[in-house]
This record gives C-alpha cells, structure tokens and sequence, in this order.
C-alpha cells in the first residue's frame, strides 16, 4: 500500500508503555479524604470543647470590626461566616456550634495541604515525593490540628503556602498576574496575622541572594505584590489609629521590643526553651529533618530548592532571635514550616534514595566504576537499600507510626489520660489538677461543667435579686468560654485589667466594668476567678466562693471558683494593675 505506514516492532528493550492516569488524582482523594475526616470528626465524634483563643474569637465574630485588639479581623469573619453557613447543623447534630465555629479550619486545612502539594510537585516534577510529602504532613500532629482548630493560624498557613505558590509560579516562569495573585493573598493573610507582613521580605531575600532571579526586583510585578500585601494594613492602622494604637503596643510587647518592669532584658533560658518548643512540637523527628535540611541544602543547585529555603528558614531564625527576650511562642513560626515541610522532604528522599554515583554504574563491593570500563558481576544494588538507608526508613517509620499515635490521643485524649496520671503527683489543694503540666489538651475540656455551675449560680441570684447578675472572668481567656457554653449566651466581661492581667477587647468593648463603673453599679457579679484586695473593694460583700472541679473518668482536669459579688461601687482608679501588667 502506496504511502502507509507500518507500526514499528516492539524491541525487547523497550519500557512497558506507561498506564495513563488522571494527573494528581491520588493527591485530589487525599486531600479531600483528609477534609471530610475532619468534618466527620467535628460533627460526629469530637470531645473536644472550644480553646479558649477559640472561644474568644467567637466572641469577636459577634462583635463584628474591621480590626481586633491583638489581631487582625479575618478569624472573626470566618467564624462568622461558617455560624451563619453551619449554625444550625452544628446544633442539630452536636447540641451547640462549635463544629460550625471550627468549620473554617477545615476548609484553612484542606487549602494547606493543597497547596504544599503543588509546592512540592513543582519543585521535584515527581507526583509521587507530592503525594508522600502531603501523606507524611498528615501524621505530624501540629499539622492536621490547624484543620480542626480555629485559630488564627489556620488561614494565616493556608494564605501563605498559595502566596508562595504564585511566587513560585511568577519567579520561574514570568508573568505579571501571578505576582498580583500572591499580593492580594498575602493581603488576606495579613488580615489574619502579622507575620504574613515578613513574606514579601523573604522573598526579596531570594531574589536578592541568586543573581539568576535579581532582574525581578527591577520590574513591576513584585513591587505591586509587595504594595498589595501591605494594603492588608490598611483596616489595622486605621482601627489602631482611632484606638490609641492598642495593638501594636501589645505587639511590641508580645515581640520583647518593650522593657517591661521587674522583667530582665535578656533570658538565657529563652533560646532553650523555644529549641525544646520547637522540637516537641514537631516530635523531634521532624525538627531535625528540618534542621538537617536548613543547613544541607542552603546552596542546592536547584534554585527551586533555594527558593524553598528562603522562604523557611529566615523566619525561623527571626523568631529563634526574639527568644533571647524570652518572649517566642512554638506557634509562631509555623509559616517557615510550610515551605520547610516540602525542604525537609527534599532532604530526606535524598537520603533514602541517594543518586548513584558517576551515571549509576557501580560495583559489587559499592565502588564506583568509570563509564568506558567493562563491569563484571556489577548490577546495581537498589537506591537507599544500604545501612544508611535502613536506618532513615526504620527512623521514619517510627516517626510516622508515633505521630499517628499522639494524634489519636490528642483527637480523643481519654484514651491517655489515665496512664498521665499515673504519672502525676497526687492532686493536693494547691494544684487540684497536676495533670495539665503534661496534658495541653485539658484545655478543651471542662467548660461546660463550668458553664452548667455558673448557670446554676446565676438563677439562685436571679431569684433572689429579680434581675439577672452580670457574667466576669478575672482573666480575658474565660468570658468567651462562659458565653459559648452558658444559657442563653449572656454577655461577659473581664475584669482582668483591674486585677493585674494585661490588656484584652474586652477593655475596648463599651461599657465595661472596669472602665463605665456607673453602668454596673449596685449590681450582682458572678465572677469566675480569683479573688483579691482589688476585689474586695470593689463591692460591698464577696459571699464565699463556690469550687467547680471537672472530671474525665475520676481524673481531675481543671478547676475554678465561681465568686458572687454584691453591691458593685467600682474598682479603685488606678485599676489595682501591677508594675508588670502590659499590653
């Protein structure tokens, strides 16, 4: 047949043709398995009570601004939008909202681990390093905790790893859209945390540190991504403005950047307590895989890799440098270990699966052979089959099978809670719950046993005085918890700023007891906290204070004492506040 073509032979060399499949199906499940997880957790089987950062910022999603005393207003909106999305499912299916208030982490969680995805497929162009990479994040305990948590990490992660995607995107293929993509989410990131401000930093850094990449910082795209990320500010500073700049002297105070009395200038414990931080929270493991990468691959000759280290590693040296005040929390630098988790991924396939060395050709006893030479019984062993490598897989199989385990006990912490206090000194009446040196997640527990003693508290006094009692906590981290899980959710205030506790929102919400004394006066507070010299003249009779204790299976978790105060006339001019109390 005149001009036909005849198929070419297969050759007994050639590859098998490979199975075609959907690209990135397996990631698309995995993380979609991981989002409906979560959801069935929050809606089905979750134990866990409302934390009270979480708490409180429910109180802000219903005191709705543009700005916060200590945050911007994006966690507030979230919540807000997923109690009018959810409400309703969350109390015909739970008994109150509080899936409906954690709703937005699990959306924060699934847009995290997909967007570490990307990062880690357009770094390597390997699917299957994506995918292992998302699969091992999963069994970090810190790491699926933002999609059950909302906290103000848990959309400040997920706005800084798609920012980083479209850095990404715009460094190493060009374009100007990109560029505005990353800015108007690293906008929305500052909205939830500050340090979304640092980003365009770390990326000029990059960009500064490889002569490859420096022409971008003398066209427009990235100065218009760093101008968008700083219009987040705009909201904050007016609201600071009109605020006496509240919050940034709380940030500045947080930061370590203002002396506080009493307090010394430099903590030598600082440093090692934010390294344990650091490492307890990443199971030691982790933060070593990290730290190892940190120093490895700071001049890999892949600038993808490069680009990953700038954007990790700065930040976490930024934090570790504010420990020296002794002020750095494990959470904060969360945003280097996003980038960080793809870092560490790098480093850690190149330990388990090693490049074989000159072109792959090596010898029965493991030495090289040149490529003109004639081997002889030389077929290569498998990559990463050696001790070496049987070491790093047992190593991180025994991460992963330990980060599954904490996990679960974190999820459901009954589980382990009687072997803790086993443990634990015997509860005495000082420390009435030893327990919650080692267990954080007592935390989210106990508050409704709370809530249901002041409910009771709050009729006796409704009954004996005809109108309802005013709702305080004499710390700003308990009124949220009362008013999500009290009757009716009454209003709440704290006092905290007349009894030596730092500033909070409730010292700008008006009127507030501390600060309109006439607005109160003459009422009955039921105050859960403690009392003080400062308390005492504030009313005219303190009754003696009535002890909650909550409970998990005979373990004491948490205590409180639950004050009726009578006869309000108002807390003394000065606030009662030590030279210690900051912002």
């Amino acid at each position: 047949m005149t001009g036909a073509t005849l198929p070419r032979p297969a050759s007994v060399d050639s590859p098998p043709a490979e199975r075609k499949t959907v690209p990135h199906l397996r990631a698309v499940a995995l993380v979609l398995f991981a989002a409906l997880l979560n959801a069935a957790y929050l809606l089905i089987a979750c134990p866990a009570e409302l934390a009270p950062d979480e708490a409180h910022y429910w109180q802000w999603s219903r005191h709705l601004d543009y700005c916060y005393y200590s945050k911007g207003p994006l966690v507030a909106w979230l919540i807000r939008g997923g109690c009018e999305l959810f409400g309703d499912v969350s109390i015909r299916l739970t008994g109150d909202e509080a899936a409906a208030v954690r709703s937005p982490a699990v959306l924060c969680g699934a847009l995290l681990f997909a967007g570490v995805y990307v990062l880690a497929y357009r770094t390597t162009r390997s699917e299957s390093f994506a995918l292992a990479t998302v699969a091992a994040g999963l069994t970090v305990p810190a790491i699926p905790a933002t999609g059950v948590l909302v906290t103000i990490d848990s959309p400040l992660l997920a706005c800084w790893a798609w920012a980083t995607v479209f850095v990404q995107r715009a460094v190493f293929r060009g374009g100007t859209w990109p560029w505005v993509a990353a800015g108007v989410i690293s906008a929305i990131g500052v909205l939830g945390k500050y340090t979304m401000l640092g980003f365009p930093g770390c990326v000029g850094l990059f960009l500064l540190a490889n002569p490859s990449f420096r022409s971008h910082l003398w066209k427009p795209g990235f100065w218009i991504f760093a101008a968008l990320t700083a219009c987040g500010m705009l909201p904050i500073l007016v609201w600071n403005a009109n605020h006496d700049w509240i919050g940034f002297r709380h940030l500045f105070a947080l930061a370590g950047a203002t002396r506080v009395a009493g307090k010394p200038l430099v903590d030598p414990l600082g440093p090692i307590a934010f390294l344990g931080g650091q490492a307890g929270v990443l199971l030691g493991y982790w933060f070593v895989v990290w730290a190892a990468a940190a120093v490895s691959l700071r001049n890999s000759r892949d600038p993808r890799v490069t680009f990953l280290w700038w954007l990790s590693v700065p930040v976490w040296l930024a934090f570790a440098a504010s420990s020296v005040r002794g002020t750095a929390e494990a959470n904060w630098t969360a945003p280097a270990f996003v980038t960080g988790w793809v870092l560490g991924g790098v480093w850690l396939r190149d330990r388990l699966y090693p490049p074989p060395p000159l072109g792959g050709r090596v010898g029965v006893g493991g030495e090289a052979i040149p490529p003109q030479a004639t081997p002889t019984l030389t077929l290569p062993p498998p990559r990463g089959r050696g001790p070496e490598g049987h070491l790093y897989r047992r190593c991180l199989a025994a991460a992963v099978c330990l980060g599954i385990a904490v996990t679960i006990c974190g999820r459901y912490p009954s589980l382990i809670r009687p072997l803790l206090a086993e443990v634990c000194p015997t509860p005495t009446t000082d420390k009435p719950a030893p327990i919650r040196q080692l267990d954080p997640t007592t935390r989210l527990a106990g508050w409704t046993t709370l809530a249901k003693e002041v409910d009771r508290v709050r009729e006796a006094v409704r009954r004996e005085d005809g109108q309802d009692p005013v709702v305080v906590a004499s710390s700003w981290s308990i009124p949220g918890e009362l008013a999500f899980y009290c009757a009716g959710h009454p209003a709440t205030y704290s006092v905290g700023l007349a009894l030596t506790d730092r500033h909070s929102q409730y010292d700008i919400w008006r009127p507030n007891p501390v600060a309109d004394a006439q607005a109160f006066r003459g009422r009955t507070f039921v105050c859960v906290g403690y009392r003080t010299p400062v308390m005492e003249q504030g009313f005219e009779r303190v009754e003696p204070p009535v002890e909650v204790i909550a409970s998990d299976g005979g373990v004491p978790i948490a205590t409180w004492e639950i004050w009726v105060c009578r006869g309000f006339r108002g807390f003394p001019t000065n606030g009662g506040r030590s030279a210690g109390a900051g912002y």
